[in-house]
């Protein structure tokens, strides 16, 4: 059995019986397209230039930060509730309606405690027979700053809220992620 040179950390030989030897590995190759022993391109019109990486590389950093300025500037468009569906679920949403009625719990065994208000936008899809109602859920934090700044939602208020949204069959949740998710909204023919 052969020693293998490459592995046992000694210098592979310059060329093979050809005078080719590979641009990756350094072993000796006949005059073929890929080396077969790393699998690399022997040609040099189809190896990848240090140049074009660095290039490629820059795009594409450029079209990342491109992607989240658009996502900064570009405003959630409104769903109605009613079109709130278990197919959309963990997807990001924006609902426009009225507080119909409101819900503390205090959790026991943890210190995050949980509001939850009803939000109601008068919509009804006659082919999935959803109404437009929605439960919308504040977690502990969140529940904490909207109190502080004395802007937690009661019965009859008009609200804008965006978040996840958490479906399955028979239930909707919204849940807010942070509190500028959740603004005033002026109603139609009220308040």
């Amino acid at each position: 059995m052969g020693t293998d040179n490459v592995s046992q950390g000694a210098v592979p030989p310059a060329a093979g019986a050809s005078g080719i030897s590979c641009p990756s590995c350094g072993r000796g190759i006949e005059a073929v397209p890929v080396c077969p022993f790393c699998c690399t391109a022997t040609d040099p019109t189809r190896r990848v230039t240090e140049k074009s990486l660095v290039v490629w590389a820059g795009l594409v950093a450029l079209l990342g930060i491109g992607l989240l300025v658009w996502s900064a500037l570009v405003q959630t468009p409104v769903t109605p509730v009613a079109k709130l569906e278990h197919k959309g679920a963990f997807l990001h949403y924006r609902i426009q309606g009225q507080v119909t009625r409101t819900s503390y719990f205090k959790a026991r065994y943890r210190d995050a405690d949980v509001f939850s208000f009803w939000v109601t936008d008068g919509s009804r899809d006659e082919t999935t027979g959803q109404t437009g109602t929605v439960k919308v859920k504040v977690d502990g934090p969140v529940y904490k700053i909207l109190q502080d700044q004395q802007r937690v939602p009661r019965e009859g208020d008009g609200v804008d809220a965006e978040g996840t949204l958490y479906a399955g069959e028979g239930f909707r949740i919204l849940s807010l992620n942070t509190p500028d998710m959740l603004r005033p909204a002026a109603m139609q023919g009220g308040k």
